[in-house]
C-alpha cells in the first residue's frame, strides 16, 4: 500500500497537535505473528480508547497481524526488498510526512537503521527505539556495537522490556539516562487457567501422560532442535509424553524433518502460529524454553499466567521473572541429553510441578500484568511526544 492511500487525514499541512489525538507510528520489519508483533498489536488495542491514533509500517510486508489490528487501514508496507535499499528511506520519509506522527517508535535495529536517516536522525520527529531481545552473538561485536551507538543518536530514549536488558545495555557502556525498560507483561484475565483435559481433547491429544510445550518462532536461536533431541531421549527411555511446538519460521521444514528421523513423529505435534494459544497452554504440564536470548518471553509470561510452570535456559533473560524450583526452573541448558535429564525430573515430581504452577500464576499476577506494560508505554509516549 502507498503512503497516499494511508488514511492519515489531513492535507499534508503541518498539524496542529491540540486538536487530534497523539498519533503513533510504529516501524517494523512486519507485523507477522511473534511475541514483539503480538504486543503491539496488544498495545495499539488499548491505547486507541486513550486518545491515540496508532499507524504501523512494515519494512518489507503488511504481515499476518495486520488484520488483528485495531485499524488495519492504518498498517502499510514499503514492500522493501531483501537486502539493503535506499529507496526504501526515500519511502519511509515520504509516509512520515504523509501521516506526521508525534512520535515513531521502531522495534529492534533493522527498522532503526532505515528510519534514523528517514527522519534526519530524529530532527524530523521523535524516535522512541525498543530493543526486545537480549544483545547476542554478532550483535555483541565491535562493528554492531559502534552501529547502534551511532543510531541510538536519532533516538530520544531507548526502552527494553525487561530491566535485566536495561541492565545489560548499560554495562555495554551505553549511558543510563538514555535507557528505560517497559517490562513485558501478560493479560491475566485472557491468560488464566483453565481444565487441562478439556484442552487436550480441544488438540485431539490424549488426557494420560504428560505434554510439554513450545511456543516461538521457528529460528536457530530458539533450539527447538535440542528440545526435540531431549523429548526422542525420554520417549526412549519409555516416558508418556507429547511435545506441542506452537509457531511458525524459516526452521519449520529442517525441524519436521529432525523429528521424522526420530522414530517418533507422532508424538511432536507442530502446530504453527495459534490464535487460540492459551489451548497450548493450558493442555501442558510444563513449558519449555531453550532460547540463547530473550528480552523477557511473552510466551513464558503467558503460561506462567496460565498456571504452567516454565523450565528456561539460564542465559535467555528469564532471571527477573523466575525464582528457580518456586515458580518455575531456571537452568543451565547445554545439551539434548542434560535437559532430558532436567525434564525427567520435573515431571516426575507431580506435586512439586503442581505447585510451582500455582505460585506462578500468582507471580504474574502480583508483578507482571499487563496493565501495566500498557500505562507505562502511554507515559513514556506522553513524555517523548511533549518533550
Amino acid at each position: 500500500m502507498a503512503a497516499a492511500e494511508l488514511n492519515a487525514g489531513g492535507d499534508g499541512s503541518p498539524a496542529d497537535m491540540s486538536d487530534r489525538p497523539l498519533r503513533i507510528l510504529h516501524v517494523v520489519n512486519s507485523l507477522d505473528a511473534g511475541g514483539t508483533e503480538r504486543v503491539l498489536t496488544r498495545v495499539a488495542h488499548e491505547l486507541q480508547p486513550r486518545g491515540f491514533e496508532i499507524f504501523v509500517c512494515g519494512l518489507r510486508q503488511r504481515g499476518s497481524l495486520a488484520e488483528s489490528f485495531p485499524t488495519p487501514e492504518r498498517v502499510v508496507s514499503l514492500s522493501k526488498p531483501d537486502g539493503r535499499s535506499v529507496a526504501a528511506i526515500w519511502r519511509l520519509n515520504r509516509l512520515i510526512a504523509h501521516v506526521r506522527p508525534n512520535l515513531l517508535h521502531t522495534h529492534n535495529l533493522g527498522p532503526l537503521i532505515y528510519t534514523a536517516p528517514a527522519t534526519g536522525m530524529g530532527l524530523l520527529c521523535p524516535v522512541l527505539h525498543g530493543e526486545h531481545g537480549q544483545l547476542i552473538g554478532g550483535d555483541l561485536g565491535a562493528p554492531r556495537l559502534r552501529l547502534r551507538r551511532l543510531l541510538y543518536v536519532a533516538c530520544r530514549k531507548v526502552h527494553t522490556v525487561s530491566q535485566e536488558a536495561r541492565n545489560e545495555l548499560i554495562g555495554l557502556g551505553f549511558p543510563s539516562r538514555h535507557i528505560v525498560a517497559v517490562v513485558n507483561g501478560a493479560d491475566t484475565g485472557a491468560f488464566a487457567p483453565a481444565q487441562r483435559d478439556a484442552a487436550r481433547l480441544r488438540l485431539g491429544l490424549p488426557t494420560s501422560g504428560h505434554c510439554l510445550a513450545i511456543s516461538a518462532r521457528l529460528v536457530r536461536s530458539k533450539r527447538h532442535g535440542l528440545l526435540i533431541e531431549a523429548v526422542a531421549m525420554l520417549l526412549a527411555q519409555g516416558k508418556d509424553v507429547h511435545l506441542l511446538v506452537a509457531g511458525d519460521g524459516p526452521l519449520r521444514e529442517e525441524l519436521e524433518a529432525k523429528a521424522q528421523e526420530t522414530g517418533e513423529s507422532g508424538r511432536i505435534h507442530f502446530l504453527g502460529f495459534q490464535d487460540d494459544i492459551q489451548t497450548v497452554y493450558h493442555a501442558s504440564d510444563l513449558m519449555v524454553l531453550p532460547s540463547t536470548g530473550e528480552g523477557l518471553s511473552n510466551a513464558i509470561l503467558e503460561a506462567m499466567a496460565c498456571g504452567t510452570p516454565v523450565l528456561c535456559h539460564d542465559a535467555c533473560g528469564c532471571a527477573e521473572v523466575i525464582e528457580d524450583a518456586v515458580d518455575g526452573w531456571m537452568r543451565h541448558i547445554d545439551s539434548a541429553t542434560g535437559l532430558a535429564a532436567q525434564l525427567s525430573a520435573i515431571l516426575g515430581a507431580e506435586e512439586e510441578l503442581e505447585a510451582v504452577g500455582v505460585a506462578a500464576r500468582q507471580k504474574i499476577v502480583r508483578q507482571f500484568d499487563f496493565r501495566n506494560t500498557v500505562d507505562a508505554y502511554e507515559r513514556l509516549y506522553r513524555k517523548i511526544a511533549s518533550s
